[in-house]
């Protein structure tokens, strides 16, 4: 698990959950049902939106701390 800041959602433009298999193919969900986009011009744009932000992302570690941070703030 990582912890990918919350503001690049909207740098990338993602709102909802995107998983993109080796196949590509992208199954999307969001609020009136889901979609599965499996045309490579489709899918490149959330391959490219993963790959910044994976790039973005706080390395397993520094998430671990981040989250166990957070939680102790809370507590």
């Amino acid at each position: 698990m990582v912890v990918i800041p919350l503001f690049l959602q909207s740098t990338v433009g993602l709102k909802g959950e995107v998983e993109a298999t080796a196949a590509f193919a992208v199954w999307l969900e969001h609020l009136t049902g889901a979609t599965m986009l499996e045309q490579f011009p489709d899918v490149s744009h959330y391959l490219k939106a993963w790959d910044e932000l994976t790039a973005a992302a706080l390395s397993p570690a520094a998430s671990e701390r981040f989250i166990r941070d957070l939680a102790e703030d809370i507590t």
